[in-house]
């Protein structure tokens, strides 16, 4: 399972080896929805499966965003990727 490790002062813990400054989180737009119970049209309970959607379609391979977290800081920034 993928992982982003910290160190005591807050680092992020990489291989120094690789050269990489920090980490790189892509995200895509959309939403995580309740199951529907289609005969009532309310939330199903119980171990339903929740409705996951890219939201335009399509986006988490051709516009999608990266969180940067720094090696140093430990801390997160935004990097929106556009095509100028």
């Amino acid at each position: 399972m993928p992982y982003i490790a910290f160190d005591y002062l807050g680092r992020v813990v990489t291989d120094v080896r690789s050269g990489v400054n920090g980490e790189f989180i892509p995200l895509a737009n959309g939403g995580v929805g309740p199951a529907i119970d289609p005969v009532t049209a309310r939330p199903a309970l119980g171990g339903a499966a929740a409705t996951v959607g890219e939201v335009p379609l399509g986006n988490s391979s051709n516009s999608f965003n990266l969180v940067h977290v720094d090696w140093l800081t430990g801390r997160g920034r935004l990097e929106r990727r556009e095509v100028r």
